[in-house]
């Protein structure tokens, strides 16, 4: 079996891909010189063979052949059903194509076998502030933030959905909190 430590690229992949497809100013939520700073100590152990799948989805989703990943991603699936990071791949491939009922039915699948895949969180964050949904989104924020404690982005993410709703207070304490965290706009 491989094993995933230190670095989950995905987590790296889908919040910088999903903030520059969700959110009209990309820089309203950082540059991929920030994620890369993200890391986190979870190990992720899956076959060889979803390993295989779930790499090429990975290769096809950063080539921009969205179809093609989703393939690759549902084949690493198929071959591990317990493959979170998959789900969260194909997701991201499923936003590229502007598929968001799928993206959604796959990041919860991807939360649901493993509560602990902050990128799932993040991105189905994304989604729901997308569509106005400020309260589930703070859900989910507050799973990444749980999750990756010096995730910037998170809490500026959650800051704006605090201002959505009107309450100044949470959201300055927020964006203070990511600004300490390095994030700058």
């Amino acid at each position: 079996m491989k094993i995933r430590k230190n670095l989950v690229k995905l987590m790296l992949a889908s919040t910088f891909v999903s903030s520059m497809v969700l959110v009209p100013n990309f820089d309203e939520i950082g540059t991929i010189d920030n994620l890369l700073t993200i890391k986190t100590s979870v190990a992720y152990a899956y076959s060889d063979e979803a390993e295989d799948y779930y790499d090429r989805g990975e290769k096809y989703c950063s080539d921009g052949d969205y179809n093609r990943a989703i393939e690759y991603f549902t084949k690493a699936i198929q071959a591990d059903s317990s493959f979170s990071e998959a789900y969260s791949g194909r997701a991201l491939a499923y936003i590229f194509l502007q598929d968001f009922e799928n993206a959604m039915t796959d990041l919860n699948k991807a939360i649901q076998v493993s509560s602990d895949n902050a990128a799932a969180y993040y991105i189905r964050g994304e989604l729901y502030r997308m569509n106005g949904s400020y309260s589930e989104a703070i859900g989910d924020y507050g799973m990444v933030i749980k999750l990756m404690p010096v995730f910037a982005n998170a809490y500026h993410a959650r800051g704006l959905c605090w201002e959505a709703l009107g309450n100044g207070a949470l959201a300055q304490f927020d964006f203070d909190k990511a600004k300490e965290l390095g994030y700058s706009e």
